[in-house]
């Protein structure tokens, strides 16, 4: 909805609007403790909020944007994705290395004693499939002794 005071357009956002366009309930409850029934929507109050609330679902999903903001919203999301690519790439790269390193520290102190458990495991698993077939075996005997 939007007002004019001064000249200027005020648009403000509903907790109605919300909950007519199906926000999750979660975001309903925080903007109705952290606005009431209304807000006027203000560029600083949205980033004021930005960890807050979901505005890529609510630019997005949510139907509040008439189709041309939509495409603006749109845009400036993905040069905002692009920017946060280029600005965590290089330590998304230092942690794959170093994490691939680590995984292969750790593979090679525990391979031996995940050969040791494979052989239990493998061992103790044909006991009981051995054991789980003379039951099987013993049982179907003796019921057939039965009638």
């Amino acid at each position: 909805m939007s007002t004019y005071n001064g000249g200027a357009v005020v648009t403000i956002l509903t907790l109605a609007t919300l909950e007519a366009k199906g926000a999750c309930a979660d975001q309903r409850e925080l903007f109705h403790s952290m606005f009431g029934a209304s807000v006027d929507v203000t560029r600083e109050l949205c980033i004021s909020v930005a960890s807050k609330f979901h505005f890529e679902w609510a630019g997005s999903q949510l139907t509040l944007l008439k189709p041309a903001a939509r495409a603006d919203f749109s845009c400036a999301r993905a040069a905002a994705l692009v920017d946060f690519k280029d600005a965590t790439t290089a330590a998304r790269d230092d942690y794959n290395r170093a994490t691939t390193a680590a995984w292969d520290d750790y593979d090679r102190a525990t391979a031996p004693a995940r050969d040791d458990y494979d052989r239990a495991v493998a061992a103790a698993w044909a006991d009981y499939a051995r054991i789980r077939a003379a039951a099987f075996a013993d049982a179907y005997n003796s019921q057939e002794s039965q009638t």
